[in-house]
């Protein structure tokens, strides 16, 4: 909390990421936290069910030094869980098992494990899991476009195109990125 205020009286902070700490005192803190949340990550690979946990804990009131941690070792917990598990069936279990508060990191999870596949392409089963997920997380039958984020590149032109009204209906947050993301995924295509 101390992090956090000091942070708030900076107007300008500048970061080299998103998850980088804003304060020598979120340095320290989310140094402390580290050891034991990936502690806990190693437990999620055995039993994929306390994933959950983490990110109900991770998304609690107050919990953003534990939050900003768990993003910074989502890469790894999400490999190794999907590699194990499988990515699809590991992605529609915590889709299903983890609140509204804990959206931001599940979008964080769903982004990692898309590269979880046989020389990093998506699979059909991932990205239809993901149009799954969107369905269990629509919200009196609006389905937000931002689950399809991290599988968006690889979606078949006429699937995309069918999908286009949602995301151009979703905040301008949600449409750029999904620009960014295609944009991207092109930008690699057209350099290699």
């Amino acid at each position: 909390q101390k992090a956090n205020k000091e942070v708030k009286v900076k107007e300008t902070v500048t970061r080299q990421t998103p998850f980088s700490p804003d304060s020598e005192e979120e340095k320290v803190a989310m140094e402390k936290v580290r050891k034991p949340m990936i502690l806990f990550m190693a437990l999620c690979i055995r039993r994929p069910e306390l994933i959950k946990t983490l990110f109900e804990l991770s998304s609690a009131d107050k919990a953003d030094v534990l939050s900003k941690t768990v993003k910074q070792n989502m890469s790894k917990l999400a490999r190794a869980v999907g590699t194990k598990h499988g990515a699809s069936e590991i992605a529609l279990m915590v889709a299903e098992a983890t609140s509204e508060a804990a959206t931001p990191l599940l979008l964080s999870f769903l982004d990692t494990l898309a590269a979880v596949g046989e020389k990093n392409i998506v699979s059909q089963d991932f990205i239809d899991a993901c149009y799954k997920i969107q369905e269990i997380k629509s919200e009196g039958g609006h389905k937000n476009p931002r689950f399809l984020i991290p599988v968006v590149f690889a979606i078949k032109r006429d699937d995309l195109v069918s999908k286009l009204p949602e995301f151009l209906g979703a905040d301008s947050d949600v449409f750029m990125a999904a620009l960014t993301k295609i944009d991207r995924k092109s930008t690699r295509l057209n350099s290699s």
